[in-house]
């Protein structure tokens, strides 16, 4: 197994990306033959309603960063395993396995920049800037989809 810091985590919906503040948080590479990962996070109660009330076969899709908020977003589809609550914070245990493509970040901010009719030097400014900043930007659907 390897255990990596969640630096940033959303859940994607129809509507787009739901930032989930958090405390602190991990994603821990199984490494096993279903490549499963789990993600673990730690909030305050007020931040994980949300949570509280799913169901156990709920299939929630998320947008992690790992380690760095400069790195690259990873894309999960996971399911809830549990749900504990501890004074004013709880913590939530997710368990999946990734989505999308490594790259993916890349080619959805640049359509995202094309999109907004950049071009030439106006575009590689904006999309060094995005790159560097994770602007969000469409996220990938899953193959449910």
């Amino acid at each position: 197994m390897k255990t990596f810091k969640l630096a940033d985590f959303q859940l994607i919906g129809e509507d787009g990306l739901t930032p989930v503040p958090f405390e602190d948080g991990l994603a821990i590479n199984q490494e096993n033959e279903e490549n499963t990962w789990l993600i673990e996070i730690f909030l305050k109660k007020t931040d994980a309603e949300r949570f509280r009330l799913a169901d156990k076969d709920e299939i929630f899709r998320v947008q992690a960063i790992i380690t760095k908020r400069e790195n690259d977003p990873a894309y999960f589809s996971v399911k809830l395993v549990s749900y504990t609550e501890m004074d004013d914070f709880v913590t939530v245990l997710f368990r999946g396995k990734l989505s999308g493509s490594r790259n993916y970040y890349a080619v959805s901010l640049l359509e995202c920049l094309l999109n907004q009719n950049l071009q030439g030097e106006e575009l590689l400014e904006a999309f060094k800037e995005g790159m560097k900043k994770k602007l969000a930007v469409r996220a990938p659907r899953s193959e449910e989809d």
